[in-house]
């Protein structure tokens, strides 16, 4: 994996975010329908969702994958979910049982409301040992891009929960630039592939 210096890593996951988004975006809907019905469906064959705990499913919204029919299968099956919900009063991911009361953020991103009843330290531990992650790119030894705000590299190296980055193909990289503090995959699935142990 190539070594780069702080300042290079940040400038070159900026340029990267326009790219990827670009990227997302120019799936014409035809496609993303088909993509996303083969991606829910390897989602929902996975054998480290059908034996979890409890699983941590990020809302997606704008480009990304849908989650909201995987979180209706894994609630269809007997799986606790729960929905992560960033605080930037501590810039931490708190995690919230579903259903919840959602509140809507810019741009049409939902995440529990700041009300409703969160799950402590502990029961964290004890309840969720999987989290179903979303981003702008992954790479192949599952490094993630993501917005920036390091919420999710936080929690992943708070919690020793089995992270799945969920993606479609055209998110997917042989490399991304990865800072000390980022905190890559488990799993990496698309439409087309599961990339165990990456």
């Amino acid at each position: 994996m190539t070594t780069m210096q702080p300042l290079k890593i940040t400038q070159a996951k900026q340029r990267l975010r326009q790219e990827m988004a670009e990227r997302a975006a120019a799936i014409p809907p035809e496609s993303r329908a088909a993509a996303q019905d083969q991606l829910l469906g390897r989602m929902r064959a996975l054998p480290e969702l059908q034996a979890a705990r409890g699983v941590l499913v990020c809302l997606s919204f704008g480009d990304e994958p849908e989650t909201r029919p995987l979180i209706q299968a894994l609630v269809d099956a007997g799986t606790p979910v729960y929905l992560p919900r960033a605080d930037p009063r501590d810039r931490q991911l708190h995690a919230h049982a579903w259903p919840c009361e959602l509140h809507e953020l810019r741009f049409g991103l939902q995440q529990p409301a700041r009300a409703s009843p969160q799950l402590d330290d502990a029961q964290i531990m004890e309840r969720i040992d999987v989290a179903i992650i979303l981003g702008l790119a992954f790479d192949r030894h599952g490094v993630r891009l993501g917005h920036g705000s390091g919420y999710v590299d936080r929690f992943l190296a708070r919690y020793p929960v089995y992270a799945i980055g969920m993606s479609f193909k055209v998110q997917v990289v042989d490399e991304l630039p990865r800072a000390r503090h980022d905190v890559p995959m488990s799993m990496i699935v698309t439409e087309h592939q599961v990339l165990r142990g990456v």
